[in-house]
């Protein structure tokens, strides 16, 4: 009996020996995995899109004086014809820079001041006309003969020569703060503009334009620059000058423009700067079918950075500065550099010339 209960033992060991080989033999096939039939699929790569910017077809070319944050004298604005003369003695027909009147006798000018003062009599010259906020142009009937200018001055005023009448100085108004050393210009010994931290007679061959001026000042306030111009009379047109100037070549088009704003620059400076570089020995090959941008900082100085720039990332960068030798060197940017620059200029510098219309 006891024989039995042992080979029974035995035999249902052996039992459940053989199902537990057996369910791990089916549980091995079932987390078999699969083969693989479809192909891995891949990220696109994304290829960013630049273009011509369009506001660089019509946008003003190579004149540093198209950003008038002040515009000059109007002789226009300053004089009014009148239907009836305010005094009795003198048929008035115009008013000038609002004290002075003028009448005719024997075609002679003659003037008055608002009071109805004489202070011009009519036997010298042919015309009186407004040419600065505190000057009228005196015209002699000959031909031959310099005209002369009268200075208004509380209600009266001064018969000056031209050269007096356009003499110029820059000087250094006093100031509480004795460290801070400002200038400002002086027209006809009269203080006419706000104090700069720096102002200085500029070369008008340093300045691209088209427009005629007799005098030229460049000026700094803060981390502004300005032009002051000055016609023939010493009118002055204040023009903030242009910190930049970019040229482009997209597609076989090209165009160029001035950077006018100083945030707009500044913007665009901190931006390369993130870019980073890396400095290369080899120098790319020339082609000149390429496209490229092209930015020229400190234009109208002594100092200016040139940087040349292909879609590639090859940027060709010339620095020149006084006293210093020209440096020269090629530098490797990211790819996407090229496009960033470019989309910035048609969104950014683009409203620079928006019209107000």
């Amino acid at each position: 009996m006891r024989c039995k209960l042992i080979l029974a033992g035995v035999l249902c060991g052996l039992l459940l020996c053989g199902c537990e080989d057996a369910e791990s033999s089916y549980t091995s096939q079932e987390e078999k995995p699969q083969k693989q039939t479809t192909s891995a699929y891949t990220q696109p790569v994304e290829v960013r899109e630049y273009a011509f910017p369009e506001f660089l077809k019509t946008a003003p070319v190579g004149d540093m004086l198209s950003n008038v944050v002040s515009p000059g004298f109007d002789p226009a604005s300053v004089v009014s014809y009148l239907e009836l003369s305010p005094f009795k003695k003198y048929n008035c027909d115009r008013r000038m820079l609002d004290d002075y009147y003028t009448f005719y006798e024997d075609d002679f000018v003659g003037m008055v001041n608002s009071d109805g003062v004489l202070i011009l009599a009519p036997d010298k010259y042919a015309s009186a006309e407004p040419v600065a906020p505190d000057l009228i142009k005196l015209t002699p009937p000959d031909k031959g003969k310099d005209p002369v200018y009268f200075r208004m001055k509380n209600g009266f005023g001064e018969i000056l020569s031209y050269e007096d009448a356009v003499k110029t100085e820059i000087i250094a108004p006093y100031s509480e703060d004795t460290t801070l050393k400002q200038y400002a210009l002086s027209v006809r010994d009269n203080t006419v503009t706000q104090p700069y931290d720096s102002l200085d007679r500029a070369d008008p061959a340093t300045v691209v334009t088209g427009k005629e001026f007799s005098q030229v000042y460049k000026a700094t306030a803060g981390s502004r620059t300005y032009y002051l111009v000055l016609d023939e009379y010493c009118n002055i047109t204040i023009c903030e000058a242009p910190y930049a100037q970019v040229r482009i070549k997209v597609g076989g088009e090209y165009g160029e423009c001035y950077i006018l704003d100083g945030d707009d620059h500044t913007e665009l400076m901190k931006m390369i700067q993130s870019f980073g570089s890396d400095t290369i020995s080899v120098k790319p090959g020339k082609d000149e079918t390429l496209d490229f941008i092209q930015i020229e900082s400190g234009i109208g100085s002594a100092n200016r950075t040139v940087m040349t720039m292909s879609p590639d990332g090859f940027c060709f960068t010339e620095t020149f500065a006084e006293g210093v030798p020209d440096n020269k060197y090629f530098a490797l940017y990211p790819k996407d550099t090229f496009v960033d620059l470019v989309n910035w200029v048609n969104e950014v510098v683009s409203r620079e010339y928006e019209s107000d219309e």
